[in-house]
This record gives C-alpha cells, structure tokens and sequence, in this order.
C-alpha cells in the first residue's frame, strides 16, 4: 500500500510540470485591465501559446479568482514600469475566457 501511494504521488507531482507551458523572455507591450471585474491580461507582442486550444492567442489572462493573481498583478505591472523581460506560464489545460489562462510571471534581469 505504501508503495502506491508513493508510487501515485510521483506520477501526479511530474504531470503537474507538463500542465504548463512558458514564452519568453518577452518584453510585455500591455497590461490590460477592466471589463467591470477583478482581471488583467498581458500582452507580449506576438500570440500567446494555446496547448488548452482556447479561442483567442492575443492575450494570456487571470482573474481575482485564481491563486497568485495578485502577484502575478504586482510582477506584470513591475515589469511594465521598468521594461523588464519576463517569462510568462500559462495552463496548458485552461482558459481564461476565450485566452489562455495566466499561471506565472517570472521577472528577469535584463
């Protein structure tokens, strides 16, 4: 028994690396906010990559509703202000709305 479960946690734990996929380093061109709801989409100048095979590539988006959308918020609007690359995580399973879903933003040294 203990052997499964060992066994069950390592299979779960690496699909969980294969559940997303990173662009970048990407200079962010906009940060877009709005819409009457606790969300923001970043915009990297190119099309975001779509393994979920969302409707829309323009944008990678979050809302309030998700873990680390604040600091996600934060690191964006860093990044922004200070032209600094980033790697951006998005699902390769969900969307957000009609965009790929926002999971992480890594901020770089440029």
């Amino acid at each position: 028994m203990k052997n499964i479960i060992i066994g069950t946690a390592l299979v779960l734990a690496s699909s969980a690396s294969f559940a997303q996929t990173t662009v970048g380093p990407v200079h962010l061109q906009q940060v877009v906010t709005g819409w009457n709801s606790e969300a923001f989409s970043v915009n990297a100048g190119t099309a975001m990559p779509n393994p979920a095979g969302c409707g829309a590539t323009d944008l990678a988006g979050t809302t309030i509703n998700n873990p680390g959308y604040k600091t996600f918020y934060a690191a964006a609007l860093t990044a922004m202000a200070n032209d600094t690359p980033v790697l951006l995580v998005v699902s390769n399973t969900v969307c957000e709305g009609a965009r790929p879903r926002l999971i992480g933003i890594t901020l770089n040294r440029s």
